[in-house]
């Protein structure tokens, strides 16, 4: 498994028994030990460009409806910078003066105020201010590799990730880390 994968498994044994330790049913506390860590690694980071996103913008996919619809989305999370769980909830009366949005984030239960990218705007026109309603965050993501073949965003990216206490290094696609 990659070092990740570990780590997060780590971490929710040791939740478990941190809860088990307090209903009494665990007296053995090597658990708590600083050897047995939760093990992270940082994983590479890839980005499109402004060219990429143009390209994304472009691409006529008028006639596959459901792809253009999470493009759309997709953009709309690009040119505010929030999170999935924050932009599917964007709907017209966050948009204030045409030119910003006002929303209350979920995770952080912060308010902001976001300006609004021309194309953003373009794109709310488009949904007359209500964006298309969306699908979950993993069929958006398979959704958004087929979208961004048809974008022919075919540069290789070169990725590594431990795996088994080893080190692979890969050559991939970009589109298909989006």
């Amino acid at each position: 498994f990659a070092s990740n994968t570990v780590g997060n498994q780590i971490k929710i044994l040791k939740l478990f028994m941190n809860e088990a330790t307090e209903r009494g049913l665990n007296t053995n506390l090597d658990f708590k030990k600083k050897k047995f860590k939760k093990i992270t690694e940082n994983p590479d980071k890839i980005y499109l460009n402004i060219e990429e996103l143009k390209k994304l913008y472009e691409l006529d996919l008028s006639e596959i409806k459901r792809l253009e619809k999470i493009r759309d989305l997709f953009l709309v999370g690009c040119y505010t910078g929030l999170r999935f769980s924050d932009f599917i909830q964007v709907r017209k009366e966050n948009i204030i003066d045409e030119n910003k949005i006002k929303i209350r984030t979920q995770k952080t239960g912060e308010t902001v105020v976001i300006p609004l990218h021309p194309y953003v705007k373009k794109i709310f026109k488009k949904y007359n201010g209500d964006l298309p309603k969306p699908i979950s965050n993993q069929k958006m993501n398979d959704f958004l590799k087929e979208i961004g073949k048809l974008a022919e965003l075919n540069s290789l990216v070169e990725i590594a990730i431990t795996k088994g206490g080893k080190l692979k290094k890969s050559s991939v696609f970009k589109y298909k880390l989006i």
